[in-house]
């Protein structure tokens, strides 16, 4: 069914109407922003890279027997027209893609048991970890990669919570039901985390790729995520340890299947042209976590980390019949250069944050974090990344400057001159009426092609972003 603008916002009024008049509700409370965020490459041809019209509205309501609803959705204009053919001049669709984001929607009921249990049911936002946006205890919510900018972005659950309060200690335990897979990037920083441009020996080149998502089953066994979190206060010390049943929603290849369309052999070279067909799925993961935070003085400190134990996965490489046959195959093979089947998951890894930040008397607020296996690592491939956010506040908080905010990455700290990235990140913001903010800033990488962030060197940007929230 496909819903019209109007009648999209006439059902919210709707909604919003019903609960506001419910017997013994209180009135409704909607809070949210305005956003407008245009962004601009400076290299090459110079045209514009993200262009995003977005109303964030939140509502609650507190309704009757001590339960409560709670709502946030964003009706957003993303992208650019997309006009092909004379047809999509009569879509307004066409020419201002939208969508709506239910990004959460459950209804509490809380002080059940003596006021030892609470309840929430619906689409929902578990957040669990202390470090500052790059949690790796935090997976029973999938990433949302959509903005690569904005880290740590992660999509609402449809599941079942409960929290249960025990003294000084309260244990929260959610079941996710139906697995969802992260959302990945849509700009061309895409090829940074998950590059298409494969090579498979000198000589041999790809023209041609083709890939097959396997989702695992709708069924309990197959589908159902679960965690379990325990959370205290210590010495001003906040601890939790948590323990998560989940899958990665992160697909990782199974299978590759790799055919010759021409191939040419001469003294000492083979030059070949291939296409390659992939298989991926989501594995099992089991993962095991503990975070803290508190302060050392004036001085905040978070650090968290997980250990995950993946189900294990080989990856198959197969040659086709006619590849295998021919004069390449026989070159793959014998020189090992293709070993089937390679391990890609293969017994535990761990990934963990530390992090500090400071506010001193002049303003200026500075936060850094060390990172060991950012959002999209797995396996044996996880490298070290430094974040800085420093910022100075003047002129009765009207002007914030962001001069230093930078992620530096290091592939290979035996080679950094070939592992490098250096990702800059300065903003200047300024706030000319309360709640509302105007910013301008940039994107500007260097680095190598050894490196995440390095791949996409050449997609510098500047953006301007607006904000009013109410």
């Amino acid at each position: 069914m496909i819903l019209s603008h109007s009648s999209v916002l006439c059902t919210i009024a709707a909604v919003s109407l019903a609960l506001a008049q419910a017997e013994g509700a209180s009135p409704l409370t909607l809070s949210g922003s305005l956003l407008a965020d245009t962004r601009a490459h400076v290299r090459g041809a110079q045209d514009f890279s993200w262009q995003e019209y977005r109303l964030d509205l939140s509502g609650s309501a507190a309704l009757p027997g001590q339960s409560r609803f709670i709502a946030d959705l964003w009706l957003r204009c993303l992208g650019f027209p997309q006009v092909k053919h004379l047809d999509d001049l009569y879509s307004k669709d066409r020419l201002s893609p939208w969508n709506i984001d239910l990004r959460e929607a459950c209804f509490d009921v809380y002080a059940l048991a003596g006021n030892h249990l609470d309840l929430r049911i619906g689409r929902q936002r578990f957040a669990w970890g202390s470090a500052d946006r790059i949690n790796p205890t935090d997976n029973l919510n999938p990433l949302d990669l959509e903005d690569i900018w904005d880290f740590g972005r992660r999509q609402g659950a449809d599941a079942v919570k409960a929290t249960v309060y025990l003294g000084g200690i309260s244990i929260q335990a959610g079941i996710v039901p139906v697995f969802k897979p992260a959302v990945l990037p849509r700009s061309e920083m895409a090829q940074s985390l998950f590059p298409m441009n494969v090579k498979i020996i000198p000589g041999i080149t790809v023209s041609d790729t083709m890939d097959t998502v396997t989702m695992p089953l709708t069924s309990p066994s197959q589908s159902t995520q679960a965690g379990l979190r325990a959370t205290a206060k210590l010495f001003d010390w906040d601890l939790s340890a948590s323990y998560v049943y989940a899958r990665d929603d992160l697909p990782v290849a199974r299978t590759v299947t790799i055919t010759a369309l021409d191939f040419t052999s001469f003294i000492g070279t083979i030059a070949a042209d291939a296409k390659i067909r992939a298989e991926l799925y989501y594995p099992r993961l089991r993962i095991a976590g503990l975070d803290c935070a508190g302060a050392i003085g004036d001085v905040g400190v978070r650090a968290e980390g997980a250990l995950f134990f993946p189900e294990k996965t080989d990856m198959t490489v197969a040659l086709s019949d006619s590849l295998a046959r021919g004069a390449i195959g026989m070159f793959v093979v014998q020189s090992g250069m293709l070993p089937a089947p390679a391990a890609v998951l293969d017994g535990p890894y761990f990934k963990f944050v530390v992090g500090a930040d400071y506010t001193f008397k002049n303003n200026i607020y500075l936060n850094g974090q060390f990172i060991h296996g950012f959002l999209h690592e797995r396996g044996d491939s996880l490298f070290d990344y430094l974040i800085i956010d420093a910022s100075w506040t003047g002129f009765d908080d009207r002007l914030v400057i962001k001069p230093a905010n930078a992620a530096i990455e290091v592939h290979d700290f035996r080679s950094i001159h070939d592992s490098y990235a250096v990702v800059w990140l300065p903003e200047i913001g300024w706030r000319p009426v309360d709640n509302t903010e105007i910013a301008l800033g940039a994107h500007i990488i260097e680095g190598t092609s050894g490196s995440t962030f390095g791949k996409a060197d050449d997609q510098d940007e500047v953006y301007v972003r607006m904000k009013y929230s109410f």
